[in-house]
């Protein structure tokens, strides 16, 4: 999902190479997802074979053959409905909150949402765990998701 998630980002911008993919892959997810040839063809494949992505296949005028790949009309739409799944973990939170400007608003509002309530869920979980285990790791940890939620509030303002 996660490979999917991010190789359909790069394809709302443009339409790209295999090749292209991993350079903005690399560009714009590195600090929270590394993209290997070895994930990222198998997530073109599945995308493809599923009508999410299109293939164009050209020649250069130095005899290279290409293949460009393009997001369709039901890979938007699949798109917005990763972005809406509400299995979340750290690493989608935070490439989700990537994304989240290339969505209409009213989606945006939506994610984050869902975000939060993730992070509430997170939250409650750390008091309860935190009642009998007082640490300060886990009272930062608890700061930390309270500052999270206090800035996805901020966002549905905005």
């Amino acid at each position: 999902m996660l490979t999917e998630l991010v190789i359909l980002a790069v394809l709302l911008d443009e339409e790209c190479t295999i090749y292209r993919i991993k350079k903005k892959l690399d560009e714009h997810f590195s600090l929270f997802y590394s993209a290997s040839m070895g994930s990222i063809h198998p997530g073109l494949k599945k995308l493809y074979l599923n009508k999410y992505v299109s293939l164009k296949k050209s020649t250069t005028p130095g005899g290279q053959r290409r293949s460009t790949y393009s997001i369709t009309s039901p890979g938007k739409k699949y798109f917005e409905n990763l972005m809406l799944n509400s299995a979340l973990s750290e690493q989608i939170v935070k490439i989700k909150l990537l994304i989240l400007p290339k969505m209409e608003k009213n989606l945006q509002i939506s994610i984050i949402k869902t975000i939060k309530n993730y992070y509430q869920d997170r939250l409650l979980d750390f008091e309860n765990f935190y009642e009998n285990n007082p640490t300060a790791y886990i009272k930062q940890s608890i700061n930390s998701i309270s500052e999270e939620i206090s800035w996805l509030n901020r966002q549905e303002l905005i």
